[in-house]
């Protein structure tokens, strides 16, 4: 009976494989909207693929990535925003994305999408019955009052959005400096735990090492870069190379130098390569003297950085501190928002909302013709209808579902 559960036992020729429970739902009470079966057995690995090859000896086939999700939006079950949420709510690391995810799939983003859509639907209409009727004068006041709303909206939307990728994909921040400075040893405070190898031997990092961890419920994605410096081995320079496309996508740099030792000229040059991105300065090995003063470093050509800290990685002194500044800094000048007050939190719906707004402005050109007025909100409809799957074609479709897990 559909919404009941059955107890049995599945068994093939050889007899009984498991002890199971089978439960049918009707559709469209189902996550598919469809007919469904949910076999409940023990999680044994054997046992699983036992039941799988038995399924598939009867008929049955693998689900692909994402299959049950796509048919759930193909039957209407979902939109596209909240067949994509899915996919957040399975990846999410923390309490802000999971948060996210979840107001994402309960419908909150298509609510939003699904108003300003509409508001532009009643906006094509006052033009075409300007097209129609000539009704230019009140027509057109309306036109101008309603798009001016319906542009502020978007743009909104699109100011919180960047706030909302960054809460679900994570902040990026680079560690970097010269050889020996302590990166390496840095990553390992972080994280509390050896993951980078450490060695006196200047050069031992060749490539980037990235983990994750989460600071007051804010992802970080910590990078330790290879140091960078003047070398004619292959596979360094091929590591610098790496390490300084790290530092130019991050969110912010954490500029590691070593407190022992005099500041250098090639310590001085990679400050000039950074200094006009986000960043800190991190004076390692506090546990020793330093060699110089905060003001050495104060007083550097086009010194701008956020908070000058001294740490060490031996004894783990300030380095809470780091990372809680490094989370300060973000939050304070990137002004990210809390999560209630995030619509967007999808590169690619922003985009849409992004496009949507630019045809929406070259509409409201003045002078414009009618004609073309009503031609740029139909596409601003367009892009709108593309975030929920209102329109959509196989190639989006296909790119979204491939990254899911299969059979979700």
């Amino acid at each position: 009976m559909p919404g009941k559960a059955a107890h049995g036992i599945i068994s093939d020729s050889g007899g009984a494989i498991d002890e199971v429970m089978v439960t049918f739902f009707r559709g469209p009470r189902s996550y598919t909207a469809e007919d469904m079966a949910e076999i409940s057995c023990h999680g044994n690995p054997y046992i699983l693929s036992r039941v799988m090859e038995l399924l598939l000896e009867k008929g049955a086939r693998p689900a692909g990535p994402g299959e049950f999700t796509m048919r759930a939006f193909l039957n209407g079950r979902l939109d596209l925003s909240q067949a994509e949420a899915v996919a957040d709510l399975i990846s999410a690391r923390n309490p802000a994305a999971l948060s996210l995810s979840l107001r994402q799939l309960s419908g909150a983003e298509k609510e939003a999408i699904v108003s300003l859509r509409s508001s532009l639907m009643t906006l094509l209409a006052m033009i075409e019955a300007e097209i129609d009727f000539e009704h230019e004068g009140s027509a057109r006041a309306g036109f101008v009052s309603r798009a001016g709303l319906i542009a502020a909206g978007l743009e909104e939307m699109i100011k919180n959005a960047d706030s909302g990728i960054l809460l679900k994909e994570g902040i990026r921040a680079a560690i970097t400096g010269t050889p020996n400075a302590g990166k390496s040893s840095l990553l390992n405070a972080i994280l509390g735990r050896e993951r980078a190898i450490v060695t006196h031997i200047p050069g031992t990092t060749r490539d980037t090492i990235e983990e994750h961890i989460s600071v007051d419920g804010v992802r970080f994605k910590f990078i330790d870069t290879a140091g960078i410096r003047e070398s004619s081995d292959p596979i360094e320079i091929e590591g610098i190379k790496r390490a300084k496309q790290a530092v130019s996508s991050a969110h912010i740099a954490i500029f590691t130098i070593d407190g022992s030792r005099p500041v250098s000229p090639e310590d001085l040059s990679l400050y000039r390569d950074i200094n006009s991105m986000k960043h800190l300065i991190a004076i390692n090995k506090s546990d020793l003297p330093c060699a110089f003063s905060d003001d050495t470093l104060r007083s550097l050509p086009g010194f701008n950085a956020a908070a000058v800290l001294h740490i060490s990685c031996k004894t783990g002194e300030g380095i809470n501190t780091l990372t809680k500044t490094v989370k300060d800094i973000i939050i304070g000048t990137g002004g990210l928002k809390p999560s209630g007050d995030i619509i967007i939190s999808s590169l690619r719906h922003k985009q849409r909302a992004e496009a949507a707004l630019m045809e929406l402005n070259a509409a409201r050109t003045p002078l414009l013709s009618v004609e073309l007025k009503a031609e740029h909100v139909r596409a601003a409809i367009r892009e709108l209808g593309s975030i929920i799957g209102a329109v959509a074609d196989d190639e989006i479709l296909t790119e979204i579902f491939k990254n899911f897990c299969v059979g979700k």
